[in-house]
């Protein structure tokens, strides 16, 4: 059986967004797959995943909260994930600019990706990653400093014959 990494708080799937999306960018530049290949294109669309995600999350759309009936983890409800209310400086910083890459990429990358859909032999979308990624980094980079990663204890046996444990911090880099 397999899962994707586990997470304890609303918080760290956010978090796992960012990583998988800063993952996904960082492993797309080094171009170490020939184009079109299913490498290529899992690394575009695990991009383009992520991305929609995150933009869906920091625009906290009010039809898609009540379209999900709640089910929806955005900044349209901090207190749900965040335990406060987002100040004027981070919905400046966070929010507004959320909005604008949801209305300009969320449908874009629904239609390619959600579903099969007659889209997809149209003619092919080209997606301007660098433009996406530089447009999306400052907003990552006020929510990381808004609301920091935390760090985890994780107690591990030592030895199997022993009694013996330890504890260890995790420190994982914010972006």
């Amino acid at each position: 059986m397999y899962e994707r990494t586990s997470k304890e708080t609303h918080l760290e799937t956010i978090w796992y967004e960012m990583d998988m999306l800063e993952f996904s960018y960082r492993e797309f530049e080094k171009k170490a797959f020939p184009p079109q290949s299913p490498q290529w294109n899992l690394l575009i669309e695990g991009f383009l995943l992520h991305y929609r995600n995150l933009i869906q999350f920091f625009s906290g759309s009010e039809e898609r909260h009540k379209r999900y009936k709640g089910n929806d983890l955005s900044t349209f409800d901090p207190a749900l994930w965040g335990r406060r209310s987002l100040t004027k400086e981070e919905t400046d910083a966070i929010k507004v600019p959320g909005e604008k890459l949801d209305k300009t990429y969320s449908n874009k990358i629904s239609n390619l990706l959600q579903h099969c859909t007659v889209v997809r032999v149209e003619p092919l979308q080209g997606w301007e990653m660098e433009q996406m990624y530089t447009e999306i980094s400052p907003i990552m980079s006020a929510f990381a400093k808004s609301f920091p990663r935390r760090t985890r204890s994780i107690e591990a046996k030592l030895d199997s014959t022993a009694n013996s444990t330890a504890t260890v911090i995790v420190y994982k880099s914010g972006s």
